[in-house]
Parts: C-alpha cells; sequence; structure tokens
C-alpha cells in the first residue's frame, strides 16, 4: 500500500522528502549554507523548511527534549537523530486521512465539517482530500459516509482494510 501517497498531501510528502535529504547528508554538511548549495536553492529557503520540520519534531514527537540541532554551522553529528520513518508516522497521524481514520474509529459522532475545521478546510477540500482513501478503498468495494462519518461496506473487508490503514499509522519506522 503506498502509505504516504494515501495520507500525506503534497506539502507534507515535500517536508518528508525534504527531511529525509537532510539526514542523508554526512554530519559535516548538515548545514543551511551547504545543503541549500547542493540544492540550487537559497540558504533562507532551507532554513524555513527546516523551521517547520523542526516546528513538527519539538511540539509533537518530543516535547520534553530539544529540537534536533541539525543545520547549524558546526560539523558535529545532531544530539537527536530521529528516523524519518518516525517522522512519517507523525504526519501521517497528524494529516486529515489519519483524523478521519482516527475519527471512524473513536469518535463516530464527528461530522465531516468538525474534522474539516480541526485542519482548517471546508468540506469541500476536505472531500478532495479524502479522495485517495475513497480511491484506495473503493478497490475493496469499501464506501466512506461523511456525516455520520463510517467507512461502510462487507464486514471483514472493512475490518480488514481498517486494521491495514491503522497499521500505517501505528508503526514506528
Amino acid at each position: 500500500m503506498p502509505a504516504y501517497e494515501l495520507f500525506l498531501n503534497q506539502k507534507e510528502l515535500t517536508k518528508l522528502n525534504f527531511y529525509q535529504m537532510v539526514m542523508d547528508l554526512p554530519p559535516n554538511e548538515r548545514t543551511c549554507s551547504r545543503f541549500a548549495e547542493q540544492q540550487g536553492v537559497s540558504a533562507t529557503t532551507i532554513y524555513r523548511n527546516w523551521q517547520a520540520i523542526t516546528a513538527d519534531l519539538h511540539k509533537f514527537i518530543r516535547p520534553n527534549e530539544q529540537p534536533p540541532k541539525l543545520l547549524e554551522a558546526c560539523s558535529e553529528p545532531p544530539e537527536h537523530d530521529i528516523p524519518a520513518a518516525r517522522y512519517a508516522v507523525y504526519l501521517m497521524r497528524q494529516s486529515l486521512v489519519g483524523d478521519f481514520i482516527r475519527s471512524v474509529l473513536t469518535q463516530p459522532q464527528r461530522s465531516l465539517e468538525d474534522i474539516a475545521a480541526a485542519h482548517g478546510l471546508s468540506a469541500g477540500t476536505a472531500v478532495r482530500r479524502l479522495r485517495p482513501l475513497r480511491n484506495f478503498l473503493a478497490q475493496f468495494n469499501v464506501n466512506l459516509t461523511y456525516s455520520p462519518i463510517g467507512i461502510g461496506g462487507y464486514e471483514p473487508v472493512v475490518r480488514l482494510t481498517l486494521s491495514q490503514l491503522i497499521w500505517q499509522m501505528g508503526q514506528d519506522g
């Protein structure tokens, strides 16, 4: 199952790919200027991308620890190397699709409008962003319902697809 494409929108995929590229660099090349030179973009662009990722890591993954000290002008390795796979799981859990699936299981009274509002989206935009999930489930004759939210179809197939989706969000790299 193409989990990242199913759960993450383009912005989240870009952040994940950026993070993976940074983590693949040798520690002495993990500076804004060096990475910007390699990517052919400005150091400001790299810095802004990194700040968004650092905010994610600091607030949600390890709130009691300092964020990783990457992209600084030093040659020492980062204090905390969080694997890209773990960051991907975090992004999947926080995504619209992840929120929808968790809500189906834990808060079935929620409506699509509630979930969309929680992500700062309109209901129409939320439906559009749920299309990859809807298309994936349609392969198994499973359907999404939006008011109240739910997943419908032949029960054993629904259980199997839900367990696979939850498995993807529950892995830790």
